[in-house]
């Protein structure tokens, strides 16, 4: 210890006097001689002289943060806490030791080698006394987000102000961050936090995450209530810098040990210190194992400098610069006015220097430049280039958008602009603008597709016969096949295999290669299937290895998920192939999600494809802007996808819409943020299960929308296509038990108390919070399904739901019957319930676990059954699979949109259909089911307008599903009681 602490005690006003006395004494040198001993104990810093009241605030947080700009976050380390916590850890001699934020330097008095303490402080006052107290420390004024060191250290100790927001975090947090950079490997961070710091596991997960993959965790131990004057609860943390440790402890939010320094030193430290004296030599060479990449780059910025002096015109023109540039990397300070972001992209590095004197020696020998320009092609159009420095005012450049836009033709590119005009203006029509082409009409006339039947002998029991388009088939093709893109939205059912197989056929000679992208149940059974019957040649790659054997004009097969695993394959693929390929994507709608990793796959690997053709069910599920990737994956942010809405719309927390000026009118959605804006530009709403009543999604610049949607889509409903209705909706309203309504009541008004018989705690009160209304609207469609398998249900026998079903297939007692149901543990209690109560029918049963194989050969029995019943998951069955010889199916619970669920029921409603279809919907009164009916109508209305282009009134919508329009006075909402806790209430109708 230097200097004794005397614990004099002062009034914040004496304190102010002596801190100003202590100051002015320092940088005068002319103050009679005040002992290095008092002013240690006499300057106490700004913290605390604030001399604000929390009265004059109207929260703890306004007054909390005028208080932090006064004090700029500055409250010295009590000198007998830092005391302890030097005991706790007991530095060598030898050590060298840190702090970053070192204020005075209170931890220094304590620290066995005054010549071995670096310091680093913000403010110069504190760091004037902290000089004259420590004259052989070594001590730099600074931020310390900027601290560089040229020591590694074995100790960073230190107490940084708390909670103070930096462009990377918190203070505290930005200490970390530096620590571990000064660090040496097995290098100790002792440093004092808010006990809030990465409490919450939940909430601080990636912070927790980081810390764990750099540091090992020693301990953490709550400091004594009165260690500070602040009204904050504190604590100490001591971390390890990982270095040759085999095994690691995790930080643990919740383990502290108490704070008594020699226990900690003999559990916690000694150990560590005594490990790294064994280790010493490893330890060592994973520093120079470190230090080797700067020593490799500091040699070849030498041996580039060596260069520049050795020529004579280089040294000359750019020694002097050179030397300044090197000098600027150690010199050069942020400007007090340029945002952190900003000087961390333009500050000099020597990873720059070296670069720009690569640069300076590689043109050192280049011919003179010809003072002359040019108009040159590029990849993305037209640019007048110079040859010289002196004509660079001359240069331009004008992308195809600005020339197609603007107009202008440079020869000798006329004629290819002319080309690509040409081109647009076809895209840009809508297909109702288009004439029939006579070439194409006579190539969909005698278009036929034949089994081969010796492929055919591979699919038994696949009912091939030879295709021919109908009239509304070669109308929609007739125009589809004039564009190089477009989506073919033709409802289940319709035959858009079939288009898919025509397309091919007709510009199999225009590409080199053809990709087909689909599910994986499409692929494996019916792309394999049917190119395999009418014999398209064909190949499924199933590794990077595998694209080498493809031979030219073959088609690719490829799942979604194969595509995610070699997109960086299949992108170089693409480019050697000169991006001469055809990209027919089946169930386009899976790439809604613009964020997905199979949107960004798609995109990654096709954007540049030369002809693409999409084809879907139903281009959106939930709302309009899923309809974007799709957009982008055809257009590629091209000419032929511009934004023309003047005004954009966007909405926020509270639901209110805010109207602004769009920068973009006129120039096509940008790769970068272009889903913000198309969501900003036509539907910024989102309609939740809740909010039916009051968020209805409207639709903003609806002309530009219908414009996109009718150059681009072709949509067709079932009915359109096969020329009749060939299937109805029902909806059947079932009144629950006493039983049932007692469960529900409980779990709308008091979930709370019964959370954890469906749930485990995850020990974490904010995550808790958060996911209460989540599993609670879980827990409440569980009891719409299955109530009788949850705890708290005191009913006996099967649910009310279970005896219409019953009924309604009693009803069916020499037909085909299909239950379709969302969870798995409801479809296997309905297979278990229908088993019992019809033991003269056959019972079938298909769910996700059971392969393709399994579920046709189960669907082949249920066929020959007659009057069989077959439960299953809907996801089981939502693609590729015909089962036209079932005309009854019972929808028993819902999915979060319709396009999802007539995945499902199209199944039983084919294009050679031959009798009437029945689809029914059983649902429950006064429950959760009449918010998700209602949110499916609410989307549906919007899935309607991207069909048809024309808004069809809610109670058509309704009544194309059979659903009356008074279920909206059984909704749910969301309101807050007296407390101001979330909860959930009935809208007109009382639950008894």
């Amino acid at each position: 210890m230097k200097y004794q602490f005397h614990n004099i005690q002062l009034s914040p006003e004496e304190k102010a006097v002596w801190n100003a006395s202590i100051i002015e004494m320092l940088s005068d040198n002319t103050a009679p001689g005040m002992g290095a001993e008092e002013i240690y104990n006499l300057f106490t810093g700004k913290g605390g002289l604030h001399g604000l009241s929390r009265q004059d605030y109207p929260n703890y947080y306004e007054y909390a943060t005028a208080k932090k700009e006064v004090e700029q976050g500055q409250f010295f380390t009590p000198h007998n806490l830092c005391d302890a916590i030097v005991r706790a850890i007991k530095p060598k001699q030898e050590f060298t030791i840190a702090d970053l934020t070192c204020g005075i330097g209170n931890f220094f008095n304590f620290m066995p080698n005054e010549s071995n303490l670096y310091g680093n402080e913000i403010d110069p006052d504190a760091l004037s006394v902290c000089k004259h107290l420590y004259p052989l420390a070594n001590l730099e004024e600074g931020d310390l987000l900027y601290y560089r060191s040229a020591v590694a250290f074995d100790i960073v100790i230190g107490n940084p102000p708390f909670n103070l927001a930096t462009d990377n975090g918190n203070s505290q947090w930005v200490y970390l961050q530096k620590a571990h950079e000064v660090l040496k490997y097995g290098g100790l961070l002792c440093i004092i936090v808010p006990a809030s710091f990465l409490a919450d596991e939940f909430q601080d997960k990636r912070k927790i995450s980081w810390l764990n993959d750099k540091f090992h965790f020693v301990l953490q131990s709550l400091l004594p209530a009165d260690a500070f004057d602040a009204c904050i609860e504190t604590k100490l943390l001591i971390l390890q810098k990982k270095g040759i440790r085999k095994v690691c402890f995790s930080y643990q939010p919740t383990a502290f040990v108490p704070f008594e320094p020699d226990n900690i030193y003999n559990g916690f430290i000694k150990p560590l210190y005594e490990e790294n004296k064994a280790n010493a030599a490893r330890l060592h060479l994973l520093s120079i194992q470190e230090s080797i990449g700067f020593a490799e780059l500091n040699y070849q910025i030498k041996k580039r400098l060596w260069h520049i002096k050795s020529n004579p015109l280089l040294r000359r023109k750019f020694y002097k610069k050179a030397l300044q540039k090197l000098d600027e990397i150690k010199t050069k300070k942020r400007p007090d006015d340029m945002s952190l972001k900003e000087w961390e992209r333009i500050k000099p590095t020597p990873e720059k220097v070296l670069h720009w004197m690569s640069k300076l020696l590689k043109e050192q020998n280049l011919p003179p430049a010809r003072k002359i320009t040019a108009i040159v092609k590029n990849n993305y159009g037209i640019a007048n280039k110079s040859y010289h420095k002196s004509l660079q005012s001359q240069s331009w450049y004008k992308s195809v958008h600005d020339l197609l836009l603007n107009g202008g033709r440079f020869a000798p590119y006329k004629k290819l602009y002319d080309k690509k005009e040409k081109a647009l203006t076809i895209q840009n029509s809508a297909f109702t603008q288009l004439s029939r082409k006579p070439n194409i009409d006579a190539f969909l006339n005698r278009f036929r597709l034949t089994p081969k039947w010796q492929k055919q002998l591979l699919f038994p029991n696949v009912n091939a016969t030879i295709i021919k388009l109908n009239q509304m088939q070669k109308q929609d093709l007739g125009l589809i096949l004039q564009k190089h893109y477009s989506i073919l939205a033709w409802e289940q059912g319709g035959g858009k295999s079939v288009a898919g197989m025509t397309w091919l056929r007709y510009w199999e000679k225009h590409y080199r290669y053809c990709f087909i992208l689909a599910p994986a149940l499409a692929i494996n059974t019916t792309w394999t299937e049917r190119l395999s019957i009418y014999g398209f040649d064909f190949c499924q790659p199933e590794s990077a290895s595998d694209l080498y054997t493809i031979k030219q004009g073959q088609i690719i097969l490829v799942t979604y998920d194969r595509l995610i695993s070699l997109q960086r394959f299949i992108k170089r693929f693409i480019k050697h192939a000169a991006y001469k390929i055809a990209l027919l994507v089946d169930e386009s709608d899976e790439l809604t999600n613009a964020s997905s990793q199979r949107s960004i796959a798609a995109l990654n690997c096709f954007r540049k494809a030369k002809l693409k053709l999409l084809t879907t069910g139903t281009t959106t599920r939930n709302n309009i802007n899923e309809l974007y990737t799709q957009l982008e994956l055809l257009y590629n942010n091209s000419s032929a996808f511009r934004c023309w809405a003047e005004r954009i719309y966007k909405a926020d927390e509270k639901g209110s819409i805010r109207e602004c000026l769009n920068e973009n009118c006129g120039y096509p959605f940008p790769a970068y943020n272009g889903a913000a804006l198309f969501k900003a530009s036509f539907c910024p709403q989102r309609v939740t299960v809740f909010g039916i009543r009051q968020d209805t999604q409207d639709i903003y610049n609806t002309p530009i929308l219908k414009e996109i949607i009718d150059k681009t889509i072709v949509t067709r409903k079932f009915e359109e296509i096969t020329g009749e209705k060939k299937y109805s909706i029902h909806t059947h309203a079932v009144r629950q038990s006493i039983a049932e309504k007692e469960l529900y009541r409980l779990l709308m008004h008091d979930f709370l108390k019964v959370c954890y018989d469906y749930y485990t705690t995850t020990g974490n009160a904010r995550k808790e919070a958060a996911m209460r209304l989540l599993r609670q609207i879980k827990a409440l469609i569980k009891a719409t399904s299955v109530p009788h398998l949850m705890p708290n249900y005191t009913g006996a026998g099967y649910p009310e739901k279970y005896n219409k079903i019953k009924q309604m297939v009693q009803g069916w007692s020499q037909e085909l019957v299909t239950i379709g149901t969302v969870l798995k543990s409801t479809a296997r209690d309905y297979h278990q319930y229908l088993k019992e109560q019809f033991k003269e029918r056959q019972l079938f049963y298909i769910d996700g676990e059971r392969n393709v194989t399994k579920r046709k050969a189960i669907l082949e029995q249920f066929r020959l059954s007659e009057n069989g019943l077959l439960v299953c998951t809907q996801q089981s069955l939502k693609s590729s699979v015909n089962i036209p010889y079932c005309n009854r199916c019972i929808i028993e619970s819902l999915q979060w949109n319709i396009p999802k669920i007539s995945q499902f029921y199209f199944r039983f409603i084919r294009f050679d259909s031959v009798r009437h279809s029945e689809v029914h919907f059983v649902n429950y009164e006064n429950t959760i089911e009449i918010n998700l009916l209602a949110l499916l109508m609410a989307k549906e209305k919007l899935n309607d307008f991207i069909k048809t282009t024309n808004e069809k009134s809610s109670k058509a919508i309704y009544e194309q599903f059979g659903i009356d329009l008074n279920i909206l006075d059984m909704l749910i909402s969301k309101s807050y009681d007296d407390e101001g806790k979330l909860v959930l209430r009935w809208g007109k109708q009382q639950l008894c």
